[in-house]
C-alpha cells in the first residue's frame, strides 16, 4: 500500500509574531496541539516536523525529541525541505500542514487522502477557500514533490505547491454546503482560523477552550460561543 506522510511545516521566524508556533495555547505550545491533530488522522502512517537547520529552530528540535516526534531538519527553502523530508520518510503520497493551524481537523486530513487515493486526474488535491483558513490540506504525490523541486524558481520554492498549481493538475475537495451557511453567519474576523497575528493567536485560544473536540464541527460550535459571550 502506499505509504503517506504528513509533514508538518514550522519555523520560528515570523514577520507579524516571531515564535507564534511554541506560543502557549491550552497549557501546550501551538505546535503541539498541531501535531496532536495529525497523529489523530487516520490515513497516514507517520507524521514528521519539518524545519530548517538555523539555531533560532532549535526549539523546535528540543520539543520534537521531548514528544518523540519524527524530524527532519534542512534546507531553508520550504520546497526543498519538504521533499527532503519525504524522500527521508520513504513517502509515496505527501500530506502538507502548517504549524499555524492547530484548529485542523484531523477528520478533514483523512478525508482529502482518501479522495487523492482515488482520483486519478489530479496531482495535487486540496482544500478550496470555502473551507476556513485554519483547515487547510494538500495532499500530492512524492514524485510531484520532487518534480516540483527540481523545476521550480522564485517564489516557487517557498510556497510548496505553487509550481504544481501553476501548472494544472489541481483538484479541489469543496466544503459540506452546511459548514458554508455557518460560516458566513459567523464575524468576517473570525472566519479566520490561522494564526499570524496576536489578535488571531488571542481568538484561536478562547476558541480551543470552548470546543468539544476537534472537528470543524466542534470549532464552529466555539466560535459562536466566543461571540456569544
Amino acid at each position: 500500500m502506499p505509504r503517506t506522510v504528513i509533514l508538518v511545516q514550522a519555523r520560528m521566524g515570523s514577520d507579524r509574531l516571531p515564535g507564534k508556533v511554541l506560543a502557549g495555547l491550552c497549557g501546550e505550545p501551538m505546535l503541539w496541539h498541531v501535531m496532536r491533530r495529525c497523529l489523530a488522522a487516520e490515513h497516514a502512517d507517520l507524521v514528521m516536523l519539518c524545519t530548517n537547520a538555523t539555531v533560532e529552530n532549535d526549539p523546535l528540535e528540543i520539543l520534537a525529541l521531548e514528544h518523540d516526534w519524527n524530524l527532519c531538519r534542512g534546507s531553508s527553502e520550504a520546497l526543498a525541505l519538504l521533499t527532503e523530508a519525504a524522500q527521508n520518510a520513504s513517502a509515496e503520497t505527501v500530506v502538507r500542514i502548517t504549524a499555524d493551524c492547530p484548529l485542523i481537523d484531523p477528520a478533514l486530513i483523512d478525508a482529502v487522502v482518501a479522495d487523492f487515493g482515488h482520483d486519478l486526474n489530479h496531482r495535487l488535491l486540496a482544500t478550496t477557500p470555502g473551507w476556513p483558513d485554519g483547515l487547510d490540506v494538500e495532499v500530492l504525490g512524492r514524485e510531484e514533490l520532487e518534480r516540483a523541486n527540481r523545476e521550480a524558481q522564485g517564489d516557487e520554492r517557498e510556497h510548496v505547491t505553487l509550481w504544481t498549481r501553476r501548472h494544472g493538475g489541481v483538484g479541489f475537495l469543496p466544503p459540506p454546503i452546511g459548514l458554508v451557511r455557518q460560516v458566513e453567519q459567523l464575524q468576517p474576523a473570525h472566519r479566520k482560523w490561522s494564526v499570524d497575528t496576536q489578535p488571531e493567536l488571542d481568538f484561536v485560544r478562547q476558541v480551543m477552550a470552548h470546543a468539544k473536540d476537534a472537528s470543524w464541527q466542534a470549532t464552529v460550535a466555539a466560535v459562536r460561543t466566543v461571540e456569544a459571550a
